[in-house]
């Protein structure tokens, strides 16, 4: 009897140890088709770089690193936000560096970079041998469960005929931006599915208005349509605190206006995850997951300026709305996204916050991310999630 219950207790255990292990192996993948890369090679190629990012160039000198930055406009706007990749290619005797951004700023990136390129023997060419992916922790799954490296560690296939892992899998890596762990990027030959590499895990695929809404909620922006190009700077994006601006490092072009508002220490404005509710449920814009909407014209105001403006009183927007989706799983009441609001102004007015959305109008509840310093719109709630 007592070897009996020994033994069931041991397949308890082993049953939730095997549990375990499998929550534990399970991955989110998608492919971002919205994402190019384009080469920089040559032996000046850092240099070359770190006189346009405001990023530190140093921090990925060892192959196989990589960090998120932003190249600016001379008079400190973001041209592009950007990935770059530093890549252990044995075969090549001059060091290549690769830039993911948005397939849409692209070309206008490619010809920006060329400008500078003058007395630089750097070669600028789009690559398209290589695909961009994500990779997130499963549904219900911690946030940061990918910090553990071993949960989503590739391995090699063994059957027969089957591609080696070397040649498919280019890079791995967590996402340097907000919590440690939420999410990792990928660089697969072109054509080769996450499945095909990651053979020691279950992999779930995942749209990319899944990847998007938790970067909204962790006050993440990227790509073009959220930054808009020309108009964006460093900091109001949260460069400062996802790690895409280095302060120690020399000049790079649009440093100028970039160090001073670091000197003064007041960010007036930046990103932040909101949610939108409708002001009439009779009233509600219908979306589907990955709808795209004109944001042009999406002010965000309080009512307490919408009525101030017939008493000649100012009617300065609180701030912009910058992405929207509707929550999958839910009504199309409840939707989500990033706005760049001024944080007096919506700190004094958090409750009163509205925007149009055609023709519909929503509430907007502004909040902070979790990870954020404590001393950064205090007044606000935490998005705990």
């Amino acid at each position: 009897m007592i070897i009996y219950r020994l033994m069931l207790k041991s397949l308890k255990i082993s049953h939730f140890a095997l549990k375990l292990f499998n929550f534990s192996r399970s991955l989110s993948t998608s492919k971002l088709e919205n994402k190019s890369l384009l080469s920089i090679q040559g032996n000046l190629a850092a240099e070359f770089l770190q006189g346009l990012i405001t990023n530190d160039m140093k921090s990925i000198k060892r192959p196989q690193s990589f960090m998120y930055s932003y190249v600016l406009n001379i008079k400190g706007r973001i041209v592009t936000d950007a990935f770059i990749y530093h890549l252990d290619e044995h075969q090549s005797v001059e060091p290549r560096y690769l830039i993911e951004l948005d397939n849409q700023c692209a070309p206008y990136v490619a010809s920006y970079l060329a400008k500078h390129n003058i007395r630089r023997k750097v070669k600028i060419n789009t690559d398209e041998s290589i695909s961009v992916w994500v990779v997130m922790p499963p549904h219900n799954a911690p946030l940061s469960s990918l910090s553990d490296r071993q949960s989503w560690l590739p391995l090699k296939l063994n059957h027969s005929g089957g591609p080696d892992v070397q040649q498919n899998l280019r890079f791995y890596a967590f996402d340097p931006r907000g919590i440690p762990g939420w999410s990792g990027r990928i660089l697969l030959r072109s054509g080769i599915e996450a499945s095909l590499v990651f053979t020691g895990a279950k992999c779930e695929y995942h749209t990319l208005s899944s990847y998007n809404h938790v970067r909204w909620r962790l006050g993440l922006p990227e790509g073009s349509d959220e930054l808009l190009q020309g108009k964006t700077l460093p900091l109001e994006s949260n460069g400062d605190l996802s790690g895409a601006v280095s302060f120690s490092k020399g000049c790079y072009v649009g440093q100028e206006l970039t160090a001073r508002t670091r000197f003064t220490g007041v960010v007036r404005r930046r990103y932040l995850p909101v949610q939108l509710s409708p002001v009439d449920k009779s009233q509600v814009l219908l979306m589907k997951p990955d709808d795209r909407i004109d944001l042009s014209q999406s002010t965000v105001f309080s009512d307490s300026f919408e009525a101030g403006s017939d008493s000649g009183k100012s009617t300065r927007p609180v701030g912009w709305l910058r992405a929207v989706d509707c929550v999958t799983g839910k009504s199309n009441e409840t939707l989500e996204g990033l706005a760049l609001l001024r944080l007096s102004e919506t700190a004094a007015h958090q409750s009163e916050l509205r925007v149009l959305l055609s023709s519909c109008w929503y509430h907007v509840k502004p909040s902070v991310p979790s990870w954020w310093p404590n001393d950064i719109a205090p007044e606000l709630p935490r998005n705990v999630m």
